[in-house]
């Protein structure tokens, strides 16, 4: 009851007033665990089935028995607000939730979220240090062997990203294999992954949406994982390749 969205309309007065308190007790409860002890966030977007869009927000601490804690403060429904997804409104939404749950920002050790643009900038904006999640940086080292692997096994797809490379004013080439017996390769991989992001997006997309059947499958594959992931800067993955 604590992450229902208090925008929500209740059917009586009665209901509303039992939530009400279950807020009440929930930010108590939050204040008093947190205690004098800086806790940190993650945030992300996500989106249901039914396509409604949602920010969550949860923190994390450490209990006075030293216990890891998470509570998730917030699942705001960004339909209801008519929000978007720029990093302007998230930090507005979260600044709220904060504000709702007696959290003072300057208060947060860091914020952890995934690679992609908004999240490092919201973090920014709410004056609050932000680190990658390394699960995500994790699965874009595995995604972008997704992505060498289609441009060395297609025929199209080398055609169609030497063409955006020229575009773009880079040098034709091919992504990097990566293999164990060979030192730094993932890292020589995922380099040239963030300096080839364009051209192989645009060939990406070119190749899904040809209807050759040696092409489509792979490709939509791999279009999936380059858009997951072409965010990320490879100066945060280079430590976990040492």
């Amino acid at each position: 009851m604590a992450h229902i969205n208090l925008h929500t309309q209740l059917p009586s007065r009665k209901l509303n007033d039992m939530t009400a308190s279950l807020q009440n007790n929930f930010v108590e409860t939050i204040k008093t665990e947190v205690g004098d002890s800086r806790p940190s966030i993650t945030f992300d977007h996500w989106k249901a089935d039914n396509e409604t869009n949602y920010l969550v927000l949860t923190i994390h601490y450490i209990s006075e028995s030293w216990t890891i804690q998470s509570r998730c403060l917030s699942v705001v429904n960004l339909e209801n607000l008519d929000a978007d997804h720029t990093s302007a409104k998230t930090a507005e939404i979260i600044e709220i939730e904060f504000a709702k749950h007696n959290i003072d920002a300057a208060n947060i050790f860091f914020a952890t979220t995934d690679t992609t643009n908004t999240m490092p900038r919201t973090a920014k904006l709410i004056d609050v240090q932000w680190h990658p999640c390394a699960a995500h940086t994790l699965q874009l080292a595995i995604n972008a062997n997704v992505i060498a692997g289609f441009f060395h096994s297609s025929t199209v797809g080398q055609a169609a990203l030497a063409k955006y490379q020229v575009d773009k004013g880079l040098a034709e080439s091919k992504p990097p294999v990566d293999v164990t017996t060979r030192f730094n390769s993932t890292f020589i991989l995922l380099d040239w992954i963030h300096k080839n992001v364009e051209p192989v997006s645009l060939a990406l997309v070119d190749c899904s949406m040809n209807r050759r059947k040696k092409c489509t499958k792979n490709s939509a594959t791999a279009t999936v994982a380059v858009v997951a992931g072409s965010a990320e800067k490879c100066s945060s993955v280079t430590p976990a390749n040492r």
